[in-house]
């Protein structure tokens, strides 16, 4: 590692990644590691929805009846893989999960669901073996104001970072920057790609 480096503020250079890739509707989409109860680890893609009101987390949501609920139940240890297309840049976040119980921030990632998103909620389990006449959500209330029992939204918070931008930079190699918590804040280093 290069000596410390305060300059590199990844919650800042994140935002900017998404501004900067809004126009491709593929930014949103995370890759999540999880840990299974028996200890292998499970990927697979999420949505961001948001941050957090400390600016820092991020917030998405699932069906309380997933095996990814399950996962993060036993074991809340987490890491997202994020790759923005446009940019060329490539953030590995790795923290831990937590259930968010505050009213107003589930309600509002419900609101801003689809009608389509909504359904998924009051359907069949996921991952049941599927019937004749069980692979249709029930229609009755996925507009409904109330969310269903089943979805959760999740925060995940983060302790380490590992940022990379795979179009060079002036001196000609690409640029990366692992970033930690410290007793003190986080502190961020420059490395080697």
């Amino acid at each position: 590692m290069s000596e410390s480096n305060t300059c590199f503020h990844w919650q800042d250079h994140l935002r900017a990644s998404i501004l900067f890739n809004q126009d491709d509707p593929q930014h949103r989409f995370i890759q999540l590691a999880t840990v299974t109860p028996q200890g292998e680890p499970r990927n697979r893609t999420v949505v961001f929805r948001g941050f957090d009101e400390d600016e820092e987390s991020i917030l998405f949501c699932t069906d309380r009846r997933s095996h990814k609920y399950d996962e993060l139940m036993q074991k809340s240890a987490i890491e997202l893989c994020w790759y923005f297309l446009k940019s060329r840049e490539q953030y590995r976040l790795r923290g831990v999960a937590h259930f968010v119980q505050q009213e107003q921030i589930i309600q509002q990632i419900w609101s801003a669901l689809s009608p389509a998103g909504k359904a998924q909620f009051f359907g069949p389990t996921p991952g049941e073996q599927m019937t004749h006449n069980s692979g249709e959500a029930d229609s009755t209330h996925h507009d409904h104001l109330e969310y269903s029992p089943h979805f959760v939204v999740i925060k995940l918070s983060f302790h380490f970072v590992d940022y990379l931008s795979l179009a060079s930079s002036q001196q000609g190699f690409q640029q990366r920057f692992l970033c930690r918590t410290t007793q003190s804040g986080w502190e961020s280093y420059e490395v080697y790609a």
